[in-house]
């Protein structure tokens, strides 16, 4: 590894390898509820507007560390590059994080922990060796956001996929998931508004 591809490593990773990341012998039921989707299926401005009402959000850890390596001057090509490194590193990010979070209290996930099984599928990754580290923690539900197609997603920086590879990351959460044992509650595309007004619904239907 060269020595500008070592330092994006680190700036990714934050420094934390799977080693350093201590998990139980059980896995660990919570009230969590991920809301999921391809890129750009609107996750983060639903979760912004969630917050605004009350809901404790956490946010998503791949635009973070994406967002963190290009103001350290880095190139959305160079950190898209290497896909597996970029979703362990999120992963590895997540993990880490839920040493803040109590598994009783209700949060609502940018994208969850599990999220990384979709991208590592898609990626051409064999994660089996990484599937203690994806199920530790079991949701209390999970909502998945249908896609935008649009091309106006190409003027975020930080979302970079191309219609097709947003597909494929679509399908690949809806496999995993279903894979996991969980039944995914489907958002279909509408008007911001209204699409809040159906997460809202759900999160309540959950939680009842």
């Amino acid at each position: 590894m060269d020595e500008r591809l070592a330092k994006l490593s680190q700036i990714l990773t934050n420094g934390l390898s799977f080693s350093q990341i201590e998990l139980g012998p059980t896995v660990i039921q919570t009230n969590w509820i991920t809301l999921t989707g391809a890129p750009g299926s609107g996750k983060s401005t639903i979760c912004q507007i969630l917050k605004e009402q009350g809901y404790t959000i956490v946010p998503e850890m791949s635009r973070m560390l994406i967002e963190q390596a290009l103001k350290k001057g880095f190139s959305i090509n160079e950190i898209m590059s290497n896909p597996e490194s970029l979703t362990n590193a999120v992963l590895m990010g997540n993990l880490d994080r839920t040493k803040r979070f109590a598994p009783d209290t209700v949060l609502i996930w940018d994208t969850g922990i599990f999220d990384s099984a979709a991208f590592y599928q898609v990626s051409g990754v064999n994660y089996n060796n990484r599937m203690d580290f994806l199920t530790k923690y079991r949701y209390k539900g999970v909502i998945l956001l249908e896609m935008i197609y649009q091309n106006k997603l190409a003027e975020d920086i930080a979302r970079p996929q191309t219609n097709k590879l947003r597909r494929s990351i679509d399908l690949a959460l809806r496999k995993t998931y279903d894979e996991a044992g969980y039944l995914l509650t489907t958002i279909p595309v509408m008007d911001i508004n209204s699409r809040v007004k159906r997460v809202q619904s759900v999160i309540n239907a959950i939680l009842e």
